[in-house]
């Protein structure tokens, strides 16, 4: 078995043609283009097992880095996209790819997965371990008030970045990476800054909801942002992942439902903070 880099100009058919044959038979090579070469954070670390001249198994480590509780920047970077072809399964490809293709990667302080129950038990025994805190996706409903006069304004994604938002550049930068058309992206300012709440609408058991996938600026606003949207849209059910930021809703009713499997492993960086994680961060579309 021989292993080597992904090289992103002959390969990129065969991977796709691996991974739709063993893993998501809707991936495209788009989606790779998408993820692993526009990506703000960097392009990702790719390694490919061949046998026989075929490439029979990839790994793919994003870059994507993360806040943490002090709003200090952490770079991760984190195994997506791991395929093995059937035929090949049960010789260890999949743990020999994810440790050969870290030794190509420097520049990162931890490793962050959001792992299947499949390979969840494999991270495990090569040292990765939980977050100390656990998050659960929720339900919740919000009454919103119908007099909320908050100013959303829709964010073109396609916009040129210009001096009328005071946030970062990065942060505009991955916003305009990460949200399509499926998501609703909105803004709006409060002490000269600006800040983002971005959600999409689905169904729950065949019930609207507001499925709440990030937000960005001031958390004290949530709130009324959420509020906000829930007026807009008519909806008083929200999805959302239960973080510290969304502590500060005043939701009438709350449930739990699924827990969310969450991974990690240090590097350079000790965890003593927990990380400041959004539901989009670890939607199933990364």
């Amino acid at each position: 078995m021989l292993y080597r880099d992904l090289d992103f100009k002959k390969d990129l058919d065969e991977i796709v043609s691996l991974i739709n044959m063993n893993l998501d038979p809707l991936y495209t090579k788009e989606l790779i283009l998408w993820k692993h070469l526009n990506n703000p954070f960097g392009r990702s670390i790719a390694m490919v097992a061949i046998e026989d001249e075929k490439i029979v198994g990839v790994v793919f480590y994003m870059r994507y880095n993360f806040l943490d509780s002090t709003g200090k920047l952490i770079k991760s970077i984190r195994p997506l996209d791991v395929c093995t072809d059937k035929s090949q399964r049960g010789k260890g490809i999949f743990k020999i790819l994810l440790q050969k293709c870290l030794e190509n990667a420097t520049d990162f302080e931890i490793l962050f997965s959001t792992p299947n129950q499949k390979s969840y038990p494999e991270f495990i025994k090569l040292g990765w371990q939980p977050l100390r805190r656990e998050y659960f996706f929720c339900v919740a409903i919000l009454v919103y008030n119908r007099y909320n006069k908050l100013n959303l304004k829709l964010f073109n994604i396609d916009k040129s970045i210009t001096e009328e938002f005071i946030i970062s550049k990065d942060i505009l930068e991955f916003i305009k990476w990460r949200y399509d058309q499926d998501y609703h992206v909105k803004y709006f300012t409060s002490d000269r800054r600006t800040n983002f709440i971005i959600y999409r609408i689905s169904k729950l058991k065949k019930v609207k909801c507001i499925v709440l996938c990030d937000y960005i600026g001031d958390e004290n606003q949530l709130n009324v942002a959420l509020n906000a949207v829930c007026k807009i849209e008519r909806i008083s059910i929200v999805y959302f992942l239960n973080n510290n930021v969304s502590k500060k809703i005043n939701f009438l009713i709350t449930k739990k439902l699924n827990k969310a499997i969450i991974i990690y492993k240090e590097n350079s960086f000790k965890l003593d903070n927990p990380l400041l994680i959004t539901l989009s961060d670890i939607e199933g579309r990364l």
